[in-house]
């Protein structure tokens, strides 16, 4: 068990997230993903942008050219 999955009102209260509130900047959330070293599907949490702010960012982003956006020159 994960400290966010282990004290989720504490970190809900220190990010001052209240659900449902509509001037949140994020939606919380749970996705199933696969880690990369050993192909072991995990569940974890996500912080997705809130619909205003998808919304924003539709309206004005330009894509990443390639799609990508990890760093690789590290």
């Amino acid at each position: 068990m994960t400290l966010v999955e282990a004290v989720p009102d504490a970190v809900d209260r220190l990010e001052e997230y209240v659900l449902g509130d509509p001037r949140h900047l994020y939606d919380r959330g749970a996705r199933h993903v696969v880690r990369d070293a050993d192909g072991t599907s995990v569940r974890v949490r996500v912080h997705l942008a809130a619909p205003a702010v998808a919304a924003r960012t539709r309206a004005r982003a330009a894509p990443i050219e390639g799609g990508g956006w990890r760093i690789t020159d590290r």
